[in-house]
This record gives structure tokens, sequence and C-alpha cells, in this order.
């Protein structure tokens, strides 16, 4: 279906279609560049594995994918606000970055937040101030091939120890456009802001505060 999707819109002239897709097979990459990952559960392990999907298709050949951000699915007659919140964070740097939902359950728009509005717009700001950057990359890798999302142990060696004692912590980790880490928050906290992050060896500028350098140690620093 991807092969004559991308035949026929070439026979119209178009040189570069876009083609959005919500399967895949062995290949689909040759013909799709982008994959959305949709119907997923509204649930703290759906957001761990949203974010492996979206790096997998990295990996597949189709960089530009995403999941239904904050979940498609309820999972109750309750809105967990805080795994909102971390939704819409960890989407920040995601190629596709949708809010979808099914018609039950509460609706998960932000302005329907009771705590944390001011923080689900400060991630969309993030957002804005690094489209040129994601743009940039999708570009180069659409052009070129590669990727624009990697997990940080496939540009840096990690020692098997730090995966046995802090799983999932590293897993969830990755770097964007070869440069920016970033370390999301994937577990419930009550809204803490200060949590335990890897950095590899080497120093790190904070993006919020560029007076701030970390020195990486291979291991983790509060942030």
């Amino acid at each position: 279906m991807m092969k004559a999707t991308q035949n026929g819109a070439k026979q119209n002239n178009d040189k570069r279609p876009f083609i959005l897709t919500r399967g895949s097979f062995a290949g689909t990459g040759q013909y799709a560049p982008a994959q959305a990952h949709t119907n997923n559960e509204r649930s703290w392990d759906s957001l761990y594995f949203g974010l492996a999907s979206v790096l997998r298709s990295q990996m597949f050949g189709m960089p530009l994918s995403g999941s239904d951000v904050c979940g498609y699915k309820t999972g109750g007659d309750t809105l967990d606000e805080e795994l909102c919140l971390r939704w819409y964070q960890l989407a920040t740097f995601f190629p596709l970055a949708r809010h979808s939902q099914s018609s039950n359950g509460p609706r998960t728009e932000p302005f329907n937040f009771k705590t944390y509005t001011n923080q689900v717009k400060k991630t969309m700001h993030d957002r804005m101030q690094y489209l040129r950057l994601l743009y940039t990359c999708m570009f180069q890798v659409s052009d070129s091939g590669g990727t624009c999302m990697d997990p940080v142990q496939f540009r840096y060696g990690v020692s098997s120890d730090k995966f046995k004692a802090q799983l999932p912590d590293v897993t969830t980790q990755y770097i964007v456009a070869g440069s920016l880490l970033v370390s999301p928050i994937m577990n419930k906290t009550n809204g803490a802001t200060d949590f335990m992050a890897y950095f590899p060896k080497g120093q790190w500028v904070n993006m919020a505060d560029w007076s701030e350098v970390i020195n990486g140690t291979d291991d983790y620093t509060t942030v």
C-alpha cells in the first residue's frame, strides 16, 4: 500500500511525498517516512513503551514518528494530570506530537488541568524553540539516511552495571540530533523537579541555564 501511494504521489510530480502510516512491515521505511503510534493506553507503562516505539521507528527508517500524547484510551474516570504532564514533556522532541483521545473518560487537553497547566505551556514553548534543530535533522536523514533520536547507549559506551543498577533510567534517556541529551521523567513523582539522570563522560551544558556545566563521570547525577 505504501509503495503504491508513493508511486502515485511521484507521478503527480511530488518529489518529496509525505506519507503517514499507522502500520508497518519490514521495508516500509523505504516508502513511508512517518509512522503514528495510535490507540495507545493512558498509563505509565504505555508512556514508557511509547518512547520505545518512537526510537524503534528511527532504526526502521521512519524517522517521523510519534504517539498520541497522554494516551488515546482512557484508564478510568480520573485524570492523572502528572501522567499527562510527563507525556507532554516527553513529546517535546518527538517528530510527531499530537493530542488525540477517545470519546470516553476525562478530557486531557492542557486547559482542563488544575495543577500543571503552566508546566505544559513551558513544554510547548520549549518545543517551538527546538523546531529548527528538529527540522534540520529530519531533512538531513530524509535526504541521506540516519536517525534523529538515539538511545544514549548508541552514542556512548554505557557499562552493564549501569543498566543493572538503575533500570530503566538509562533506557529512557536519548540523544536528539546527535547533540542533546534528554532525560525524561517516566514514573509518578508527585510533581518532583529533581531526579537522577545518567551523564556519560564529558562536559554537558544545561540548556535551561547555559552557565551551568555538568561534568559527566559515566554515572548518575541529581539534576
